[in-house]
């Protein structure tokens, strides 16, 4: 068998493997069992091997081995015999003695070790940096063999106990802490150490040391000895015993981290001193602080206090502190003091040259450094006078323990060092906006002041204004305000507040100044709110006065303040803004004069002129519009006689009202009194009625319903001015009168109206404004008196139609056994309760809506008829007479089968009609109706009174036929928006079919309609279209295109009567015709060359030769010239 040689190896390990597995079976297996030796020598003779994958197999990690039982169970043997292997060898005593030679240490180690197993017995030793220089016992039998760096391994020949003496060398270290050295050694359960310094006084320090005891040697030498436990490493360290301690000031230094902070009037100090100590133990400290300083506390995180006690000095306060234990590491110490904060400047930290101290520092260090921060509170200022010894650092170099926002932040390499620092209460800076409103009434000035203050730095409990002299403080409002006091001597208004305020505050002030009454001038000077103890103060102020009052500003005497504009008109109550003012400084001092003026009074005369049939009704609504000063009284004059028909309607504010007891010039003066002086617009309403007068018409008396003409003269009444009681005392006359007069009259009676005033201007009624825009005439004047003669004529009444339906909707599906209506009226109707409807007889009704209720009808059986059915239709509404609302009425008609006949016939559609039978008094304006008639039928002509909405195109008509009408879909919606109601109800109405829309003006009672059968209409006039093209198939296309002109020329004249006939007529043959032409094209282009060539035959055989006569062709020779001669 042939193996490659990159397998080879493989294969030998493989032989070997099974080889040493066959041994081992020989081994294990009995002696005198021959069926097993039988069985053994033949599997050694059979092997196996995978020679194509042995690689990849003895690289596989889950390939399986197949072991013989005999060998697996001798394997596992093994392995519990490995697993529990007794001990050896233990050793059990250690005794190690060091002396030191120069700068090496000479240690003897004796070992007792108990070798527990027959024949050679191996124990691993090491001993680290020690090096083994020789070894003993008694018998001389223990050999020594290295077995590593450090690692050495003793062999004992027989079981036993024996004594091993090592000689071990070790190299001595020296370092500032004195010199040392260390080995390793076995770990054994007694292990003593004993070392001899040739120098005397030595500190001697064992790493790991449980009982040490010095021992006696000789003069020069110390000596100790100590039981070290079980250990695999031995150190030793020692030093003179006189270095242990050094003085405190040399050994530790501190770094301080003082903070402190000015606030509440006290002065905080908080240090932290963290003690580094370099050598020796620190036992008791000591620290000063400034003497008048109250020490609030000391501690420590890093060692426990057993006590501290403070001693006051002359120049500081000294504290000593005593430790439970000695630190000879790091110690942090924490020192809380406070004292109070004067006005004077003050050192904030530092031991001056004085020995002064003015901070917390420690006292015998070698060297104090750190960092002080200085705080403040928010009331107070800090300054600093002066600073030596002192660095300022930024915040972000602080210590994170004392770092603060806003802080003066230094950094110091000794305690003597100066700060000086001055902090003084931090005044509160306050700014505040006075916007101020000055309202004169007629006997008091109203101020109310609105500040806004905005107050900073430091917070205030109290806010005090100066008040001018002979304003009176009526209240005072603000946030969170505790109470206000005003004092009269010094004119000072102090708010008091329950907390301290800091930020925007807003407060609001209102008090008066009287002023004189019974004075026409006054003079004064606008008093204003003066805010104390403020920064800055800008202020606004408006004065806003009544229209009776006027205010001049007196420019020359004007201090501090500044005109501004302004912007519109306006106005607060019955007062309007007269001027306003800005300032930035005081003093502020504006100086005005005040003018009270006249009473002015216009008046404006409304008179409504009703003409009735017996009496005419005079309604006058005077109003006076009073300005500047009020009156309580008001006058105005009626003719003489009609003073005592006078009727002064009882309005708010009326007293009385009565007439003088004289008339002057025909004329009697009325007068109403008021409760109280009134400004404004006052408005009183007097009604009188006059009686018709007889008429003086000749054609009164001739017959019935002669017009009857009747004269009667209007004067309206006259506005007065205002008359004084009081004798002296100034008249108030009327500045200016206008009046209006409109007439109204019943729609029975005309009105003529005639005046010779020049004043009274005959207007358009939407021309009036004092008085409402209706009437028949309407007339303006600017004058009083004037007068007016009616002319009143009465006419006969003439009835007009109650109902109108501006447009009236009606869709009927025409069935083969039904016939359903849906028609929607919109109307206007002055009927408020009922209105009559008549349906087609035998109507089942479906629904009838107004508004989109439901509503039942009421049959009326006394207006139906043969043909009709009439009913009553609730038509109360909220709306006016003048709005249009929607009725709906939706049913069914039986009938017998309309289509029966194969060809067509006639529909015969019955309309409903609002009103009676006869339609009187309704008038439908536009009326739109749609047929829904089966696809295979179609709507031919015109019914009469109607137009087709949709004739006129072959191509429509074509469409409409063919199911492709245009606006067949949104038709639903077309017809909804020409309504203008929507087409919802309790039924549905389906449809199908093709639609034909057709209008009428006026309404109509029925609507006749012709259809025929589509499909039988297109076979027969095709039929004979294609019977005509066969016939004419021979003849020419001249007469061919002559036949089609004539038949077009006829259709055309006959169109002129009915063009929707001759449209569906053209529909109907619309196959037949293509189907002709194309027989035509078909039977010329196949016929062609045939009749050709027989027409060219024929010719050829009948036709002889022609011989033109003699002389025909001679005047076509060529002519010779005459000879010569």
């Amino acid at each position: 068998m042939f193996i490659h040689r990159s397998l080879r190896p493989a294969v030998c390990f493989l032989l070997l493997f099974v080889w040493g597995g066959s041994a081992a079976a020989q081994e294990s297996a009995p002696k005198n069992d021959p069926a097993s030796a039988g069985v053994t020598d033949a599997w050694q003779r059979l092997i196996y091997l995978p020679y194509k994958n042995l690689r990849n197999v003895l690289s596989d990690a889950n390939s399986t081995v197949v072991l013989p039982y005999a060998e697996y169970a001798d394997l596992v043997k093994r392995a519990a015999a490995a697993a529990a292997k007794p001990v050896d060898a233990v050793i059990s005593e250690s005794h190690y003695t060091a002396a030191i030679d120069g700068d090496a240490a000479r240690i003897g180690a004796t070992l007792t070790v108990q070798v527990l197993a027959d024949g050679w017995t191996e124990v691993p030793v090491q001993f680290g940096q020690a090096a083994i220089g020789k070894i003993s016992d008694a018998d001389g039998k223990v050999k020594l063999r290295g077995a590593g760096q450090g690692k050495y391994a003793m062999l004992f020949p027989a079981k036993g106990e024996y004594t091993v003496e090592l000689d071990l060398t070790a190299r001595i270290s020296s370092s500032p802490d004195g010199r040392r050295f260390e080995f390793g050694c076995p770990t054994v359960g007694i292990t003593t150490f004993e070392i001899t310094v040739p120098e005397a006084d030595q500190t001697i320090q064992l790493t790991p040391t449980l009982v040490s005891l010095p021992v006696e040697g000789a003069e020069g030498v110390t000596r100790i000895k100590s039981s070290l436990g079980s250990t695999s490493k031995i150190g030793v360290l020692w030093h003179p015993r006189t270095g242990a301690k050094p003085q405190m000031d040399l050994l530790a230094g501190v770094t301080n981290a003082l903070h402190v902070s000015i606030a509440d009037g006290l002065i905080h100090s908080d240090a932290s001193l963290k003690y580094d100590v370099l050598r020796g133990e620190l036992n008791e400290l000591q620290i000063v602080v400034p003497a008048n300083h109250r020490i609030l506390g000391v501690s420590s995180t890093t060692a426990r206090i057993e006590s501290w006690d403070s001693v006051e000095e002359k120049t500081r306060r000294l504290i000593k502190v005593k430790l439970l234990a000695p630190v000879s590491d790091t110690l942090l110490i924490d020192v809380h003091t406070e004292a109070p904060a004067g006005t004077e400047p003050f050192e904030a930290a530092g031991i001056d040259e004085d020995g002064v101290v003015h901070g917390i520092h420690a006292l015998d260090v070698v060297r104090e450094s750190g960092q002080l921060v200085v705080t403040h509170g928010k009331d107070l200022s800090v300054t600093v006078e002066g600073q030596q010894g002192l660095i300022r650092i930024e915040e972000a170099e602080v210590e994170k323990s004392i770092r603060r926002a806003n802080a003066l932040s230094y950094k110091f390499y000794s305690s003597r060092f100066s700060l000086r620092i001055a902090a003084d209460p931090l005044a509160p800076r306050i700014q505040v906006a006075n916007s101020t409103r000055l309202t004169f009434g007629d006997d008091e000035l109203k101020l109310e002041s609105s500040l806004a203050y905005s107050i900073e730095r430091a917070g205030v409990f109290v806010l005090k204004l100066e008040v001018p002299e002979s304003v009176t403080i009526d209240s005072v409002t603000a946030e969170a305000m505790k109470e206000f006091a005003f004092d009269a001597a010094s004119r000072t208004l102090t708010v008091s507040f329950l907390q301290k305020r800091l930020g925007a505050l807003n407060m609001n002030v209102s008090g008066r100044q009287e002023l004189e009454a019974d004075v026409s001038e006054n003079e004064l000077t606008l008093p204003l709110l003066t805010p104390l103890e403020v920064e800055r103060e800008t202020g606004s102020i408006q004065v806003f006065v009544p229209e009776a009052i006027e205010v001049v500003t007196k420019q020359a005497e004007l201090v501090g303040a500044q005109a501004e504009p302004l912007s519109g008109d306006v106005r607060l109550a019955d007062t309007r803004l007269s001027s306003a003012w800005s300032y930035t400084r005081r003093p502020v001092t504006i100086p005005v004069r005040t003018r009270r003026k006249p009473t002015r009074l216009t008046a404006r005369v409304g008179t409504t002129i009703d003409a009735r049939e017996d009496a005419t009704s005079v309604v006058t609504d005077l109003e006076f519009d009073v300005k500047f000063a009020g009156v309580d009284t008001f006058r105005f004059a009626v003719p003489e006689q009609l003073s005592s028909r006078i009727n002064v309607e009882d309005a708010a504010g009326i007293k009385s009202s009565s007439a003088a007891e004289e008339a002057v010039d025909g004329w009697v003066d009325w007068t109403i009194q008021m409760q109280r002086d009134v400004l404004g617009r006052q408005r009183f309403r007097i009604t009188y009625e006059l009686q018709n007068t007889e008429s003086t018409s000749p054609d009164a008396d001739e017959g019935e319903g002669a017009d009857e003409a009747k004269g009667l003269e209007i004067v309206p009444l006259r506005a007065l001015g205002v008359e004084s009681a009081d004798e002296g005392a100034a008249q108030i006359a009327l500045s200016s009168v206008s009046g209006e007069v409109a007439v109204q009259k019943d729609r029975a009676f005309s009105v003529q109206v005639q005046s010779e005033d020049e004043g009274l201007e005959l207007i358009d009624v939407r021309e009036l404004q004092f008085l409402p825009q209706e009437g028949y005439l309407a007339f303006r004047y600017f004058k009083q008196p004037v007068s007016m003669t009616l002319n009143v004529t009465k006419h006969e009444i003439q009835e007009v139609v109650a109902t109108v339906a501006t447009r009236a909707l009606v869709e009927i599906v025409a069935g083969r056994e039904n016939w359903n209506y849906r028609v929607r009226f919109r109307l206007r109707s002055s009927e408020r309760q009922r209105l009559p409807l008549t349906l087609p007889k035998g109507a089942e009704l479906l629904a009838l809506l107004v508004d989109q209720q439901q509503v039942n009808p009421e049959q009326n059986a006394a207006a139906s008829t043969d043909e009709r059915d009439a009913y009553f239709v609730n038509v109360s509404r909220t709306k006016t007479s003048d709005e249009v609302f929607h009725v709906t009425v939706q049913f069914r008609v039986a009938t017998s089968d309309p289509f029966s006949s194969r060809t067509g016939g006639l529909l015969e559609f019955t309309m409903p009609q609002i009103g009676d039978a006869d339609s009187a008094g309704v008038v439908i304006q536009q009326l739109r109706t749609v047929l829904w008639v089966p696809r295979e039928y179609a709507l031919v002509g015109t019914p009469k009174e109607f137009v087709r909405e949709d004739a006129g195109s072959f191509m429509g008509v074509l469409k409409r036929v063919l199911g492709m009408g245009p606006g067949q879909k949104d038709l639903p919606q077309r017809l909804t928006q020409w309504i203008g109601s929507e087409a919802s109800g309790i039924i549905d109405f389906p449809t199908e079919g093709h639609a034909y829309v057709y209008n009428n003006l006026g309404g109509s009672a029925d609507l006749v309609a012709r259809w025929w059968n589509v499909p039988v209409f297109t076979w027969c006039l095709s039929g004979l279209l294609i019977v005509v093209a066969w016939i004419l198939r021979k003849t020419s296309w001249e007469n061919k295109f002559g036949l089609l002109v004539l038949l077009a020329f006829v259709a055309a004249l006959f169109a002129t009567s009915d063009p929707d006939w001759v449209l569906h007529g053209l529909v109907a043959s619309y196959y037949g015709v293509i189907a002709m032409i194309v027989f035509w094209m078909i039977h010329t282009l196949l016929g062609r060359p045939q009749s050709g060539r027989r027409r060219a035959h024929r010719t050829a055989a009948t036709v002889p030769p022609v011989v033109p006569p003699p002389g025909v062709f001679d005047d076509l020779k060529p002519r010779t010239p005459n000879p010569p001669g």
